[in-house]
């Protein structure tokens, strides 16, 4: 029987970026003979005119639900948290029928995937609280940094994360694998852990391309003179 998977995108920005395609390129590595994919923008339903109603229709229609966000701080953004308060009330009424399973990805700019651990938490525990069945998180770090030089002169949001070769293909691998264990019904992992990724480059070397990114933006905002300003610092 085919499965419904439902990707919803929690990034808050007004196109698509990072966490989408993250979420796009373990849905494409699903075997499409098995499921049926969707994707949704968490903003789309709760900035602007309300409706989450249609978004607890869309949630509640699925088998799977693959949530994808980036990580602010050490938690998902507030339109995921918000999504999540909604979906938890409607579920206090009435929960599906249906037997449903989800899973997440958390991406951040940091070096160290292990900082994305506590917003999966999040996750897990909105998951079991709700009725879903958790099949497990995904935690990627570096990749802002990986694929924003390239994003200076092209669209990432239409670009695929293979299209960045050698520097995504940690990120690949690990999605690649999480595809499989889903097309074949089980857990990410078979200890409940969750799937860390991190960037390929070295941590020096992400330093220096993470320098550029901004100098990149810098130049491109007409503020590169000032790149170096410090304009809170308190003078000894």
């Amino acid at each position: 029987m085919i499965q419904k998977l439902l990707m919803l995108d929690g990034s808050p920005k007004v196109k698509p970026g990072n966490s989408n395609m993250l979420g796009v390129h373990l849905m494409e590595g699903l075997d499409s003979k098995l499921f049926e994919t969707k994707q949704l923008r968490i903003v789309d339903f709760l900035r602007g005119k309300d409706q989450s109603e249609e978004l607890v229709r869309e949630v509640n229609d699925c088998d799977y639900m693959l949530l994808t966000f980036p990580l602010y701080v050490d938690c998902p953004p507030a339109l995921v948290i918000k999504a999540m308060k909604i979906i938890d009330e409607s579920r206090k009424a009435e929960k599906p029928e249906k037997d449903q399973k989800m899973m997440a990805i958390s991406n951040c700019g940091f070096p160290e995937p292990h900082q994305n651990e506590s917003a999966l938490d999040t996750c897990r525990i909105f998951a079991e609280k709700t009725g879903f069945k958790w099949m497990g998180g995904i935690g990627v770090a570096g990749l802002t940094g990986v694929v924003s030089n390239d994003g200076l002169k092209k669209d990432v949001a239409q670009a695929p994360l293979k299209s960045f070769g050698m520097k995504t293909k940690n990120f690949s691998k690990g999605l690649d694998t999480a595809a499989k264990a889903i097309s074949q019904g089980e857990p990410l992992t078979s200890d409940g852990s969750h799937i860390l990724l991190k960037q390929a480059l070295p941590p020096r070397m992400y330093c220096w391309v993470g320098k550029r990114m901004w100098r990149g933006y810098a130049k491109r905002n007409g503020a590169l003179e000032k790149f170096n300003d410090r304009p809170l610092q308190q003078e000894a």
